[in-house]
């Protein structure tokens, strides 16, 4: 949350996508042409003059070496310079340019949508590889985004998620925040029945049981 309000300019942001990688050595050819992310996460293009950013980010959970099928990335002063568009370019064309990302388990990798990588094949059998990608914006750019949240909310793993996080976690959810004229005693109580354990009381209510 720290990185994402740095980068983003302030603490009034959301994180519009989470997704949960996991790679095998062998599944599938995941060599892929270097390409911009920006189609499935705005309506329109990036804007390259640093505003309306949108932070996307590789949350490292196993060591990535060579060996592991590193993302390669095309560092900001090379791609600049190439059109933003057709988001992908000519498989190979950029090799000699690409900046491997390789790391220990917990490193953050941050970059934006307009920046060109691409996946790459693992070097050794028996390899894997996970991450968590988590991407953040400034709220209210209804022209971006990638998930629903309320759309997952009824699963188990979410439920369960925001019984278990900080109203400021919940935040970036889009739940609505303590002062908010949402809240009065029915939807105190009802939300505190929708989640079982969770703690209403920053929110003018108690703990549910």
């Amino acid at each position: 949350m720290d990185a994402a309000e740095r980068f983003l300019g302030g603490d009034d942001i959301e994180i519009y996508k989470v997704e949960l990688w996991a790679k095998y050595a062998g599944a599938v050819d995941y060599d892929q042409m270097h390409h911009r992310d920006f189609g499935n996460h705005t309506l329109v293009v990036p804007r390259t003059d640093g505003e309306h950013v949108q932070m996307t980010t590789f949350i490292l959970l196993s060591d990535v070496t060579e060996l592991d099928g590193p993302t390669k990335v095309v560092p900001l002063e090379i791609g600049r310079d190439i059109p933003i568009l057709p988001r992908e370019q000519p498989f190979g064309a950029l090799l000699d340019k690409e900046v491997s990302v390789e790391a220990p388990a917990g490193s953050l990798f941050i970059y934006k949508t307009d920046i060109l990588h691409r996946g790459s094949n693992f070097k050794a059998p028996g390899r894997s590889r996970f991450a968590m990608l988590v991407d953040f914006q400034r709220r209210g750019w209804r022209w971006n985004g990638k998930m629903s949240w309320p759309d997952h909310a009824g699963r188990p793993g979410m439920t369960e998620a925001m019984v278990r996080m900080s109203p400021r976690e919940r935040d970036l959810f889009g739940w609505p925040p303590a002062g908010s004229d949402y809240w009065n005693a029915q939807t105190l109580r009802d939300v505190a029945l929708r989640y079982p354990g969770i703690d209403m009381t920053p929110y003018g209510g108690a703990r549910s049981p």
